[in-house]
């Protein structure tokens, strides 16, 4: 009985008894978000932020070390300076007057600056082999743009919906109206659902605790996804 009780434990906490190969835990790569009056893919741009973000819901307890990262962008008239930034946060930051209520992407857990280049639709990659960087329940991702001039076109593309995992019907922005400025929740009211084009692998965490930690978590994450939904 004793065998059995741990087997069962063991089982709902995800642990491994041997080294797996990365999974997805979240991927928004599926379906694209379109304008219905032109069939064109929405992104987030042709305005100024410092920083655009999502906060998402991943897949697989026991799944949290971060090994790569691709998001969907568009780009247009670059003239071979433009980068993009990917950082992931812990959901812990102090609400402000724009994030009604909520929590803010906070803790910086990740970050990475990549080159990217023009075109209608891309993928830029991200890639950690530390295996330092621990994915919590409901991770925030902001992504900023450089050298980017007034002549561009950019953005990061949006997709609908998740195929593994989960996310919200809006999305975040720092530094509008004014750079510089704090963490804002926006949306357009669900048309469209604003979900960033993302997908995200990792591996198993060699650490029990830390799967213990994540089920727990997942069950906080369930619980501030009917929150949200209910605003």
């Amino acid at each position: 009985m004793r065998i059995k009780t741990l087997a069962l434990v063991c089982a709902a906490c995800g642990w491994a008894a041997a080294p797996q190969a990365g999974q997805v835990v979240y991927d928004n790569l599926g379906p694209p978000a379109v304008n219905p009056a032109d069939g064109s893919q929405y992104f987030i741009g042709g305005f100024g932020y410092d920083e655009v973000g999502d906060d998402m819901v991943l897949l697989q307890p026991g799944l949290r070390v971060f090994e790569w990262a691709k998001v969907a962008y568009t780009g247009a008239a670059f003239d071979g300076n433009e980068t993009m930034t990917m950082s992931l946060y812990m959901m812990d930051g102090a609400p402000t007057p724009g994030s009604f209520g909520f929590p803010t992407p906070g803790t910086s857990i990740y970050s990475q600056t990549v080159p990217i280049g023009a075109g209608a639709s891309n993928l830029a990659m991200f890639a950690d082999a530390s295996g330092t960087v621990i994915l919590p329940d409901v991770v925030g991702m902001g992504l900023t743009f450089g050298g980017i001039d007034g002549a561009e076109t950019f953005g990061p593309l949006l997709f609908d919906p998740p195929t593994v995992g989960s996310s919200f019907f809006d999305y975040w922005l720092r530094g509008v109206p004014v750079s510089g400025g704090p963490w804002g929740l926006y949306s357009f009211g669900g048309n469209p659902n604003v979900n960033l084009g993302v997908q995200i692998t990792a591996v198993p965490e060699a650490s029990t605790w830390v799967s213990l930690v994540g089920l727990s978590g997942l069950v906080g994450a369930v619980a501030w996804r009917r929150l949200r939904r209910a605003r």
